[in-house]
Formats: C-alpha cells, sequence, structure tokens
C-alpha cells in the first residue's frame, strides 16, 4: 500500500471517530478500528485518544491481530490503550473479510439489551439487523481471576462474543451471519467491509434501538407488537442500504468538517 494510500485511508479512519461521536455513539469510551491493508494481520485503532480528539497519524495505533501486541504508534503515553481492544482482535482473526469493527456504549441499545427484547429489523434502515440480534452476556465465560467488569479484555472474552456473529461460508473464507451482537449491560458491536460500511450499520443499529423502544410504548397503549421486517425485505433492505453508504457518508463528513471539536490534519481538503 502505498503511503498516498495509506494517509487516505487514516483520514477517512480519523473522520470516522469523529462521526461516530457526533452521533453520540463514542466519547470518551468506545472505538473503531480498520485491519491494515498491507498486513491483514495487523489493525489499526485509537490509540489511547478519545475518538473525538483523534486528529492525526499519531493518534493512531497499530496492533498485531493474534496477540493483541502493540506494533506502532500512541501507545505508550500517561494513558494506556484501550483494553476492549481483543474485542477487535477476535473478530478480525475468526473472519479475514471484515475489515472495520465498532465497540459502541450506545446508552438506546445498552437499554434494548436489558429489556429481554433483542433488537430487530422493525424498519427499512436496519434490514442489515436479521431476524434477531443475539445478547453476550460474559457471566458464563468469566474465570476464577476475570474482573466481573463486563469489559471484553482478554482473548477467551473476545473470542465467545465473536463466536456470537456465527459463521457461513463467504468467498474469503468463514463469513459472520450476523451483523451485530449486543452485550449485556454493555452496549454493542458491528463490523464492516469498509470504515463507512462499518459507520453506517453503528448509526442505525443506534436509531433501530430508538425506534423499537418508541414503537414498544406506543404499541403496548393499544396491546399488539411491533411487526419485524419479513426475510425478503430484509434482504432487499441490506441491498438498499449497501448502496446508500456514500450519500449518508458525504453528510456525516460535512457535519464532522462543521464542528470545531472535531480536527482532522489528514483531509485532504485542508492540506
Amino acid at each position: 500500500m502505498t503511503d498516498k494510500a495509506l494517509i487516505e485511508l487514516f483520514s477517512i479512519f480519523i473522520t470516522a471517530n469523529h462521526v461516530l461521536s457526533h452521533h453520540g455513539l463514542v466519547d470518551g469510551f468506545g472505538h473503531i478500528s480498520v485491519r491494515n491493508p498491507g498486513n491483514p494481520e495487523n489493525f489499526f485503532m485509537t490509540g489511547s485518544m478519545p475518538p473525538a480528539l483523534m486528529k492525526g497519524v499519531s493518534d493512531i495505533a497499530e496492533f498485531d491481530i493474534s496477540e493483541v501486541i502493540p506494533v506502532s504508534g500512541s501507545t505508550s503515553s500517561a494513558q494506556s490503550p484501550y483494553s476492549e481492544r481483543f474485542v477487535h482482535s477476535r473478530i478480525y482473526a475468526q473472519y479475514p473479510a471484515i475489515q472495520s469493527v465498532i465497540h459502541s456504549h450506545s446508552p438506546a441499545v445498552v437499554a434494548q439489551g436489558l429489556s429481554g427484547v433483542h433488537l430487530q429489523p422493525i424498519w427499512h434502515m436496519a434490514g442489515f439487523l436479521g431476524d434477531e440480534v443475539p445478547i453476550f452476556d460474559p457471566r458464563s465465560v468469566y474465570n476464577e481471576t476475570d474482573k466481573h467488569n463486563l469489559l471484553v479484555n482478554n482473548k477467551v472474552l473476545g473470542g465467545a462474543m465473536a463466536a456470537l456473529f456465527g459463521t457461513q461460508p463467504g468467498p474469503l473464507g468463514p463469513s459472520p451471519k450476523n451483523t451485530v451482537v449486543m452485550q449485556r449491560g454493555h452496549g454493542f458491536t458491528t463490523w464492516g467491509l469498509s470504515i463507512k460500511h462499518a459507520v453506517y450499520r453503528a448509526v442505525y443499529t443506534q436509531e433501530s434501538a430508538k425506534i423499537q423502544q418508541s414503537s414498544a410504548n406506543f404499541h403496548s397503549s393499544i396491546g399488539n407488537e411491533p411487526v419485524s421486517l419479513d426475510w425478503t425485505e430484509q434482504v432487499d433492505c441490506q441491498e438498499m442500504n449497501d448502496e446508500s453508504i456514500a450519500r449518508a457518508w458525504q453528510f456525516w463528513e460535512a457535519q464532522a468538517r462543521a464542528d470545531a471539536l472535531y480536527r482532522n490534519d489528514l483531509d485532504a481538503d485542508y492540506l
């Protein structure tokens, strides 16, 4: 991968952090990563900087997927690298086609995961959710030395959570069946075939949770349940979703550029 192509990737990556922040999907916590196109056995992620404050190459860290060892970047400051990098590493290890992973503590999705009702595709912008989003509960995975703090901060927990994405054959090897896994009392994780693809799914996972909760409140007052998309609708809506990414990204990128909080020193429009 050329230096220019890598800088372009990093610019998109920094903007993605800002977009996720703007939508309330990350704050001082939560993170996005991207597989290294030049070395698929490594991935890039925020080193220790809060996502909203990322602005340049020095804010990006590189990790080895297998051992989750820092290779380079922002991992040696007074603040340690994100302990939940194991969320990303185990998903990349299990699914070679996945290029980007997002882990969010979205309050709306946390609330949905605690409701006892799985997140469902009840509107056309979230056809990618599938019939039912699984919920990861680490209580059955903890060993006797683990802190029960709901963090996915080691290989065992990361592998157990990644397994809930399921597996189906794909052109590049095993591919996940599910696009989103919720985490009890914690948030959710999703993935994409690109940074923009993952961001799109993260944004509309959160929006879908909000709509499902609002709809449930309405339907409870009249004694029936929200109607999920049927299988054909899910497939066709997911195809439509994937075709809409560029338009959504263009708008979200403009929002991030217009907000003085966010700075991207690699943005070509400002170089």
